[in-house]
C-alpha cells in the first residue's frame, strides 16, 4: 500500500499518543478529533489508522473505533461457554464423560468454561431408584435467573437433557442458539447435539436376535426425555424389522427400581429373552437380580446396557456404546447449521460381554 507523508505523519503521532495511552479498553479519539488535533482531514486520518490496524498496531473494533492492540484481548475474545447442568453428585461416569469434552473442546479454543449446577433438577436416593425431577414451573423459575445472570457474561449455552421444553418455552427468545444434550427439543431456536438412538436400536435389536433370542425386551426405567427418545427409538426400530408383540415388549421395574420381581418373572418364562436397559444403573441392578435368581445368563437371558461405562462396563456387560467425550466436542465445536438440522451428531458400537 502506497503511504503518503501526511499519512506517515499521522502513523508517528498516533504512535507517541499509544505511549501515553494507559487503559487499551479506552478507545482513540474520533478521526474527525484526531484529524482536528493533528491539522489533518478526518478521510486522512481514517486512512492512516486503517494502515496501522493492518500492521497490527492497533485493533479496530466491530463499531468502528480503534483501540490499542491489546484491547483485542479485552473485548474480541470468546465469552466463556456456559453449561446450566444438574449437580455434579448427579454425574454418573457417563455423564463425567460428556462434560469432559465440553471441557476438551473450551480448551482447544482458549475459551472460559462457566459450569453452573441445578442442585436440585435431580434427586435420586440410589443409582438404580426412581429419580425426581425438579417441576416445570421451578425449572422455569431457575432457568429464568441463571439467564438474568449470566446474560452479559456467556457464550454459547450448554443445557441438560433434563430441563423440559415446556419450561424452556416461554424463555424461548433469551435462548436462541443455546445447545440441548442428548435429545431433540421443539423450542424453536434451541440447537440439539443428539447421539444416533435409531442406529442403536437397530444395532441392539439385531444383535440380541443373531444371538438367538426368542424374544426382546426393553427396560424403561423411569420418564426423562433422553430415555424416552431411545425406548422410542427401539419401538420403531422393532416395527421396521417386523417383531410384533408378541417378541417385543416394553417393560418396567418394579416399585421404588426394585428388577428382583422382574428377574424372577424373565427366569420363570420357557423363551430365551434379549433385555436392552436404556439406563446403565438399572441394567446393572438387573444383572445383579439375575444372578440373585439363578438365571442362566447369557443362555437363558441375554441383557445389553446403554452408554457401558461405569460399573456396567467393569463388570464386561454388553453395551452399547458411543464416543460421549466426542459428543460434548461436538457440542462446543458443531457449527451452527449442522446443529440446527436434526441429525444425529455421533453413532453407537456394540460391545459384546459376558450378559449376550
Amino acid at each position: 500500500m502506497v503511504t503518503t507523508n501526511a499519512e506517515e505523519s499521522i502513523c508517528e503521532a498516533v504512535q507517541e499518543l499509544l505511549k501515553e495511552h494507559a487503559d487499551p479498553s479506552v478507545p482513540l479519539p474520533s478521526t474527525r478529533k484526531l484529524g482536528k488535533l493533528l491539522n489533518h482531514s478526518h478521510v486522512t486520518v481514517s486512512k492512516a489508522l486503517l494502515q496501522m490496524s493492518d500492521a497490527g498496531e492497533l485493533w479496530r473494533s466491530e463499531t468502528g473505533r480503534y483501540y490499542p492492540q491489546a484491547a483485542r484481548l479485552i473485548f474480541d475474545s470468546p465469552k466463556p461457554v456456559a453449561c446450566f447442568v444438574r449437580s455434579i453428585s448427579a454425574w454418573a461416569s457417563w455423564y463425567s464423560q460428556l462434560m469432559t469434552g465440553i471441557g476438551t473442546a473450551c480448551e482447544r479454543a482458549e475459551r472460559a468454561l462457566l459450569v453452573q449446577s441445578a442442585s436440585n433438577l435431580i434427586l435420586q436416593d440410589a443409582s438404580d431408584s426412581i429419580p425426581t425431577i425438579l417441576s416445570v414451573a421451578q425449572q422455569r423459575e431457575l432457568l429464568d435467573q441463571f439467564l438474568t445472570i449470566t446474560q452479559a457474561n456467556r457464550g454459547l449455552l450448554i443445557l441438560d437433557d433434563l430441563w423440559d421444553d415446556e419450561a424452556l418455552a416461554p424463555l424461548a427468545p433469551r435462548l436462541k442458539g443455546a445447545r440441548m444434550l442428548l435429545r431433540q427439543s421443539t423450542v424453536p431456536g434451541i440447537e440439539s447435539i443428539v447421539p444416533d438412538y435409531a442406529q442403536a436400536a437397530l444395532l441392539g435389536i439385531s444383535h440380541l436376535l443373531a444371538q438367538g433370542y426368542d424374544k426382546v425386551r426393553v427396560l424403561y426405567p423411569f420418564q426423562v426425555k433422553a430415555i424416552d427418545a431411545m425406548v422410542d427409538a427401539f419401538s420403531q426400530a422393532a416395527n421396521q424389522i417386523g417383531l410384533n408383540k408378541s417378541n417385543f415388549e416394553i417393560i418396567h421395574p418394579g416399585p421404588d427400581g426394585d428388577t428382583s420381581e422382574l428377574a424372577a418373572q424373565l427366569k420363570a418364562g420357557p423363551e430365551r429373552v434379549g433385555v436392552f436397559c436404556a439406563e446403565e444403573n438399572f441394567a446393572v441392578s438387573l444383572y445383579h437380580s439375575l444372578c440373585q435368581a439363578g438365571v442362566s445368563m447369557p443362555e437363558q437371558v441375554g441383557l445389553i446396557a446403554g452408554w457401558g461405562t461405569g460399573e456396567a462396563e467393569r463388570l464386561g456387560l454388553s453395551s452399547l456404546r458411543i464416543d460421549l467425550q466426542q459428543l460434548g466436542v461436538l457440542a462446543v465445536e458443531l457449527d451452527s447449521a449442522a446443529a440446527r438440522t436434526f441429525r444425529p451428531a455421533s453413532g453407537f458400537t456394540l460391545h459384546k460381554g459376558i450378559s449376550t
